[in-house]
């Protein structure tokens, strides 16, 4: 952690050393809180920012808002109240990265996979899915673009001969894959299978 009473200096230092979270007042010398962390962005998308202020301008709120500042606080808060938030906002991004690492995703479909708790999110929302559905779309998410014939699912899917399996049975899950998530990349190939298709 460090601190700065120059916003000049604090870019720099910031250019030089990423930070993961940079709390700022909003009424500052050479530039506005507002400015630095927007010339911070460009340099560290993912950082987080909290703005503190005393200024009750609703402008300046949306404004922020529209930034993607993560919190806008006044001043007159409790120090415990604002280090809380800093707390929370650390966490946040602490359980984004450990996620980011054990994940497959779709940015169209708003899709992220946690491979290693096996869960699903769609729209930063959890999703209940069966084993089946969940091993499906592992497959699609890791197979973007390629064309998966039923016989391929089928192999990668079911542990069983594939003579046995009524192949069917692979469009009722992808069908209620599709209708659970509301996916649309999913396109059927007549007569042959499946692709996962974002274009």
């Amino acid at each position: 952690m460090e601190s700065f009473t120059d916003p000049v200096k604090a870019v720099s230092t910031c250019v030089k050393k990423p930070f993961n979270l940079i709390v700022t007042e909003y009424e500052l010398d050479s530039m506005n809180g507002l400015q630095m962390i927007g010339i911070l962005q460009g340099v560290i998308p993912t950082l987080r920012s909290i703005m503190l202020t005393n200024c009750n301008d609703e402008i300046v709120e949306i404004q922020s808002i529209e930034c993607g500042v993560d919190q806008f606080l006044s001043k007159q808060k409790s120090l415990d109240v604002i280090v809380t938030y800093i707390e929370n906002a650390l966490a946040r991004d602490l359980r984004e990265q450990a996620m980011l690492s054990n994940s497959v995703m779709s940015e169209e479909e708003g899709l992220v996979i946690d491979t290693k708790k096996r869960e699903v999110y769609k729209n930063d929302q959890i999703v209940d899915v069966t084993k089946k559905e969940y091993d499906l779309l592992h497959l699609f998410l890791n197979n973007k673009g390629v064309a998966l014939s039923r016989e391929t699912i089928a192999e990668e899917l079911w542990t069983t001969e594939i003579e046995t399996i009524d192949l069917r049975v692979i469009d009722g899950h992808i069908n209620r894959l599709r209708t659970k998530l509301d996916l649309y990349c999913i396109n059927a190939i007549r007569g042959f299978g499946y692709k996962w298709n974002e274009q």
